[in-house]
Order: C-alpha cells, then sequence, then structure tokens
C-alpha cells in the first residue's frame, strides 16, 4: 500500500490529476470567496478618498489571482513534476540551505576554508555545484556514466590529512595568535575530502534535507509519498556518484534516522563557525552587490528560517536580529508562499542560464565544468543547446539561452525573431498537451481496449544522423534519450492498462557492422543498462527488466551489467520492460524448441508463478537453453517429437520465461514497412503500425497517438 502511494505522487506530479480535476470541480465552491473578493475591489474602487483603497485593491487583486491561478494551473503551466526535478527557486534556495549544513561538518569546512576560493568566487561555486545536480538527476546515461569520475578530478586537490589543528595558517596570524583552531575536536591524520564515503553521504543528506523542507513549506501538495519519491530520487543519485547502496537510505523514515544521528554526531567548531560566518556576511550584503549575489540573498532569507534548529540556534545570524529585517523576511516567506504555484517554471538550467546572463565572466566557469567532463574543449553553439534542452526545459530558458546565445550587432531585431518563434513554440506544446490529456482521458472513462504489450522497433538512428548532418554515434545516442523518454511515458500515461513494453535494440545481424559502430553501440547499451539500474521510476514502479536474446555473444562487462539489472528487479511484478538485444526472429524460434525439448526431458521442477494481479502470463519452470542438449539415445526420438507442440513452444519464448503475455501492438519507425523477423512466435495476433518518423524524432504525442490508434481498431484474432 506504501509503494502504491510513492506511485500516485510520481503520476501526480507527471500530468493533470484527478487532485487537480477536483480542485477545478470545487472552483464553484469557492465562489463565496471569489464574490467577496470581487466586493472588496468594488469597495476599493469607490473609496478613492481614503488612503487604504490602493492597498485594499492590490490585496483584492493578488488575491483573485490566486485563487484563478491555483486552480488553472495545471492547465496553464508546466507540470509540478518538473518542480519536483529541480526549479530555479527550489535550487536557489536549497543550494544556499545545503552549503550551510555541509559547513557544520569541521572536515568539509576546513577543506573549503584551505583549498578553496568559495568566499572569493560564490557563484562559480553555486554554477558548479548546480552543474553536478543537473547532471546527476537529468543528466543523459553519458554524462551519468562520467559524473562520478569528474566529482573526484574536481576536488582531488580538496583532501589530505588533518594537521594538529583545524586550520593551516601562518604563524603570527590574528586566528593563530588567538589560539582559535585548539578547541577543534578533530584528531591529526584524519582523512578528509571527496573520496571519504562519510563525506559523501553527509553532502547528499544535506541536500535531501533542504529539498524536504523547501516541498514542505512551498510545495503544491507535502505528504509521506512526496517525501518517499524524494528521498528514493536523492538516493539513486547516490548510487550514480559511486556512494555504497549500504550508506544510502531506503525510506523517508530511514532518512530521517540517519539525518538525525549524523546532525548529532557533528557539533560546533571554530573551523565550521569562521566558514559559516563568512559565507552569511557574503549573502547578506544585499546593498552594493552583484544582481546575482542579490538573489542568492533573497534564497538566504528564505533558506534560514528551513535549517534545523541545531543550526539557526548554535551560528548566529545577525542580519536577521534587526525587527525591520525579520518584517521583510515574512513578507518575502509569505509572498512566496502565495506565489510560488503559480510563478512561472524555470529549471535549473533556466537558473544557471540566469546567472550568466547577470554575469557573463563566469561562462568560462561552466566551459571548464564541461571540459573536465568530457575531456575536450565544448564549443560555445553546444553550451547552449546542452542549457536550452534537458527533460523539462521552458519558454523562459530558452529566451535567456537566446539572450547569451545572440550578438551584440543581432540587437534588437534578430533577438526578437528569436523571442517570437519560442513563444510560438511553446504555445504549441501546450496545445499539443492540452489535446493528449483530452484524449487519455477519454480512452480512461470509455475504457477502450488497449494494449498490454506493446513492443517498439528503433529503427532509423543512422538515417537520422546522417539527415541532421551529424556522426552516426551521436545518432545512437539520441536514439538512446529516446528509449528512456518512452519509458517516462509509458509510466505517465500507465493508468490506460499498458502492462509490459519492448524495445528492439540490436539485432543479431547488426554484428555485421564495421567494428567501431559495433563497440560504440555495446559501449552505449552498458552506460544505458547502467542508467537503468539507478533510476528511480524503475524502483518506485517496481518494474521487472529482461533482456531477450543470446546475451552470451556480448562482452563479459555488458553481459555482467545485464546481469545486475535482471538480478535487482527479478521480484518486481507491476510492470514489465525488455530490451531485445541482440535478437533476432529465427533465433527466438530455435532456442524455444531446443528449450521446450530439454524441459520435456528433464522432471519438472515446482512451477513459480507469476503476478496475477497484473493479468498477465503465468511464467513457466524453464530450464537453460544453451547450450544444445546432448540426448540420451536410449530415449525414443518420437517420445521427444511427440514433446514438441505449439503450446509447449509458446511456454519458452524470450517474453514468456519472463511472464509477459505475446505482444499485442508492434510499432516501428523510419517508414520501412517490414518486422523483420521480430517477434515472429507471438506477433501472430498482433497490430502494426509504421510510422514515418525516425526512431530519435518519436515524440510524446506519438506514443499516444499510437495507443489511441490501436483502440480504434477492430481486433477479431480470426474469430
Amino acid at each position: 500500500m506504501k509503494n502504491e502511494q510513492v506511485q500516485k505522487v510520481y503520476l501526480e506530479e507527471m500530468r493533470v490529476t484527478e487532485d487537480h480535476l477536483s480542485y477545478m470541480r470545487g472552483f464553484k465552491d469557492r465562489r463565496p470567496m471569489m464574490w467577496t473578493t470581487t466586493l472588496v475591489l468594488v469597495v476599493a474602487f469607490l473609496s478613492v478618498p481614503f488612503n487604504l483603497s490602493g492597498v485594499l485593491m492590490i490585496m483584492a487583486c493578488l488575491k483573485l489571482a490566486h485563487i484563478c491561478f491555483r486552480a488553472l494551473y495545471p492547465y496553464l503551466g508546466d507540470s509540478s513534476f518538473e518542480r519536483l526535478s529541480g526549479g530555479a527557486i527550489m535550487s536557489a534556495v536549497c543550494g544556499v540551505a545545503a552549503i550551510i549544513l555541509q559547513s557544520h561538518d569541521t572536515l568539509i569546512a576546513y577543506s573549503i576554508h584551505h583549498h578553496s576560493d568559495f568566499h572569493k568566487r560564490l557563484i562559480s561555486r553555486l554554477l558548479r555545484t548546480f552543474y553536478f545536480i543537473e547532471i546527476g538527476t537529468n543528466g543523459t546515461s553519458e554524462e551519468q556514466k562520467l559524473l562520478s569520475q569528474w566529482l573526484v578530478k574536481m576536488h582531488k586537490h580538496a583532501g589530505g590529512m588533518m594537521p594538529p589543528n583545524g586550520f593551516a595558517r601562518d604563524a603570527g596570524s590574528p586566528e593563530a595568535a588567538s589560539g582559535l583552531d585548539e578547541k577543534d575536536p578533530i584528531q591529526k591524520g584524519t582523512k578528509y575530502g571527496y573520496d571519504v564515503d562519510e563525506t559523501r553521504v553527509w553532502v547528499l543528506q544535506t541536500i535531501t534535507w533542504t529539498v524536504l523542507q523547501f516541498e514542505d513549506l512551498f510545495g503544491m501538495e507535502s505528504n509521506d509519498r512526496t517525501r518517499e519519491a524524494i528521498v528514493l530520487e536523492l538516493t539513486c543519485l547516490g548510487k550514480r556518484i559511486g556512494i555504497p547502496s549500504h550508506l544510502l537510505p531506503h525510506s523517508y523514515e530511514e532518512f530521517q534516522r540517519r539525518f538525525e544521528s549524523s546532525l548529532k554526531s557533528r557539533t560546533s567548531t571554530d573551523t565550521s563557525n569562521h566558514v559559516i560566518e563568512k559565507f552569511v556576511a557574503l549573502v547578506s550584503s544585499f546593498v552594493g552587490s552583484t544582481m546575482a549575489i542579490r538573489i542568492f540573498s533573497l534564497a538566504f532569507v528564505v533558506a534560514w528560517p528551513m535549517l534545523p534548529k541545531e543550526i539557526t540556534s548554535t551560528y548566529p545570524n545577525p542580519t536577521l536580529n534587526s525587527r525591520f529585517a525579520f518584517v521583510i523576511q515574512r513578507i518575502v516567506l509569505w509572498t512566496l508562499w502565495a506565489l510560488y504555484p503559480i510563478l512561472p517554471h524555470l529549471p535549473l538550467r533556466g537558473l544557471m542560464l540566469l546567472i550568466l546572463v547577470l554575469c557573463p565572466k563566469e561562462m568560462s566557469t561552466i566551459s571548464s565544468a564541461m571540459k573536465q567532463l568530457w575531456r575536450h574543449e565544448i564549443p560555445h553553439s553546444e553550451m547552449i543547446d546542452w542549457f536550452q534542452g534537458g527533460k523539462y526545459s521552458s519558454f523562459i530558458q530558452r529566451v535567456l539561452g537566446k539572450w547569451i546565445s545572440v550578438t551584440s550587432m543581432e540587437f534588437p531585431g534578430n533577438f526578437a525573431r528569436l523571442i517570437v518563434s519560442s513563444f510560438i513554440s511553446w504555445i504549441k506544446r501546450r496545445i499539443i498537451a492540452i489535446y493528449l490529456e483530452m484524449i487519455t482521458t477519454d480512452m480512461r472513462v470509455k475504457k477502450v481496449k488497449v494494449p498490454r504489450h506493446v513492443s517498439f522497433v528503433c529503427d532509423g538512428n543512422r538515417r537520422w544522423a546522417s539527415r541532421n548532418n551529424m556522426k552516426i554515434r551521436d545518432g545512437h545516442i539520441r536514439g538512446a534519450q529516446t528509449v528512456t523518454n518512452v519509458i517516462l511515458w509509458f509510466i505517465k500515461y500507465q493508468s490506460l492498462g499498458v502492462k509490459a513494453i519492448t524495445f528492439w535494440c540490436f539485432s543479431t545481424d547488426n554484428f555485421k557492422r564495421s567494428k567501431e559502430e559495433v563497440d560504440h553501440i555495446l559501449g552505449t547499451m552498458r552506460d544505458e543498462i547502467e542508467a537503468l539500474r539507478n533510476n528511480p521510476l524503475v524502483h518506485i514502479f517496481k518494474m521487472k527488466i529482461g533482456v531477450l536474446g543470446r546475451i552470451e555473444q556480448f562482452p563479459e562487462e555488458l553481459r555482467n551489467s545485464i546481469e545486475k539489472l535482471e538480478e535487482e528487479t527479478k521480484n518486481y511484478s507491476d510492470f514489465y520492460l525488455q530490451l531485445a538485444m541482440p535478437y533476432g526472429g529465427q533465433t527466438e524460434i530455435v532456442d524455444a524448441v531446443k528449450s521446450a525439448i530439454v524441459t520435456g526431458l528433464t522432471p519438472p521442477p515446482s512451477p513459480i508463478q507469476g503476478d496475477r494481479g497484473t493479468d498477465l502470463r503465468h511464467r513457466m519452470p524453464v530450464a537453460p537453453m544453451s547450450p544444445a542438449p546432448e540426448f540420451d539415445f536410449k530415449v525414443n526420438l518420437s517420445d521427444v517429437v511427440k514433446l514438441v507442440s505449439e503450446e509447449m513452444i509458446g511456454r519458452h519464448t524470450y517474453t514468456a520465461k519472463i511472464g509477459v503475455p505475446p505482444v499485442d501492438f508492434i510499432v516501428r519507425t523510419s517508414g520501412e514497412c517490414r518486422t523483420s523477423g521480430f517477434m515472429l512466435w507471438d506477433s501472430q495476433y498482433a497490430e502494426m503500425l509504421f510510422l514515418e518518423k525516425m526512431w530519435p524524432d518519436v515524440s510524446e504525442y506519438d506514443y499516444v497517438d499510437s495507443i489511441w490508434k490501436y483502440s480504434q481498431r477492430q481486433i477479431r484474432k480470426g474469430q
């Protein structure tokens, strides 16, 4: 039951939910409040001689707008799922709060003071931190593969062994003369740095804590399922950066226990006091600072009340001691609470773009970070494309990208055209989103017949790359990203009834391609397999993953990754994801016949029941398929022949062994009207759809539209 609640929060975040619709249905119940607000507006207009009329009018307008936008928000703006995945406001506030929490650890504080120019280049440090979070949560599998190595390289000079006292200061300095370090309870020779597991766990805990607190204060909805989803998503981030699994929490309750224990084990020291005081003084200097610093000054005002009492009571904040500052803080907090749900969404990449617009010289920081990650120079145009991309891009994000991409010679005409084109594309996406919601709601209400098992023949990666003047390897990378997107849509629209999805990623014939291309495809597969292992959607929605084909033909490293993935998901049964690689339709039939014969010649083991709740095919006991069986010639061959039947072979196909029903719907891209032998046995009654688009161009609209087209067909199965 608890897992179902966690699943629900993801679905609520990814589409217009019943909660949002009930809010719309309950809109009529708020009419008395709206009429009262309107009455206040009329009184305000009629009370011109009174000085309070303007104030009343503004308050009434804000309240009326707040009611309307909260009700219409799911239709006019981006979904709350995008906010959970790193919005600008949440990232700025949580980034400031997390830095203060991290500096409470004396080892981290020492590393910041002794090895970092953090206090001199605050914006640079925050940009690098945001870049790390964006790659870890929304990056491609190739980016995430390089993330752990990049972090170690970034912090290789920020580690070592602690000296007898906290700071390594010059003799005669004011700090050394005051004996400031003598109170720090850090033993000589204590190891510090990013490669220390305890330090990495504390950093991740601080990020998780601040995100949870922000959602509690300002989120659309704050409950146990939201917290579980946040903890699991950041736990997967910890796995990606190499933190051992046993050190990571797997539930909100476990996280609470671990965080409280970690917080109690850390005490205030002169080292941490010094670093936090300098940081607070820096972000509190609103007057005379740059516009970027002022953004984080406002973020600090919001972040301070989110911190644990152990922190706020230990480290004084002189900037909020005055009554005037306290009043300003309350105004900021109330305003953010009231307007946050209706503010236009700006993802984390958009926040980074905003900082770069305000501080153009910081472009070198991002350029350096990308160079260290990819180990080569990244052209300026590719950097802009990265900033404007991402899973959850917004209109404002694209506008900011256009701003820093055009030169002064192109103003104002070209920039204006770019803004108009971006706005038109945003309008188109909003129309498509509303249309998709309409047809999916219609299918759910009418309970139309939808396929339980959908398969995709992922064709056209090379042709897509050729048409876009890109390398073949870029086409395969883009194709792998499309697979990830379709998995997201599969979960997003799971209420339609689709329970299993299969991708034909690599055929046995593909081994005939050039060695360079094959090696790159296999490398991309390995990265995607590792990304699936750490994908929170897989574990939240209990998605069982299987690989169809003769994996013994793959390199050992790829085989090991596949075996780990299948092992980690073998007990899941809510949804099924299958990757056909290296797959061939004829080889599947051969392997099924071999398996059927071997099973018939050996005593059957105890049956393993499948998941009856999902109405999928029960899993059958299967003996090993390969190597080929060595028959005992004392067995009568006529008895062996009698073992082979349609039913027996059907029980031993690749999908049957996982417990998945035969494919109902096969979708092939690139305009090719053939199946190429895909699922020869199981596709007897399968419907087929051939799309003209290349696989990398497949969109959310194509996925939903395909399911809708299937629902409009008359499926008789020969009757």
